[in-house]
């Protein structure tokens, strides 16, 4: 990695040849995971109702 730090406002890991540092990604990685992450189940029914929602437009 570069010695480049992104700005944390605009991270957005998801963005390919964002350079950050060992330390920003550490972070975010703990950050992560503190939250609360869905079951398999909570998220095949979020997409149950994200896919009804589309059939009705």
């Amino acid at each position: 990695m570069t010695t480049k730090t992104a700005n944390s406002s605009n991270l957005n890991l998801a963005k390919p040849y964002q350079d950050i540092t060992i330390e920003q990604l550490q972070a975010e990685i703990r950050k992560a995971e503190k939250e609360k992450f869905q079951t398999v189940q909570e998220s095949m029914q979020d997409f149950d109702k994200w896919l009804t929602s589309r059939e009705r437009k």
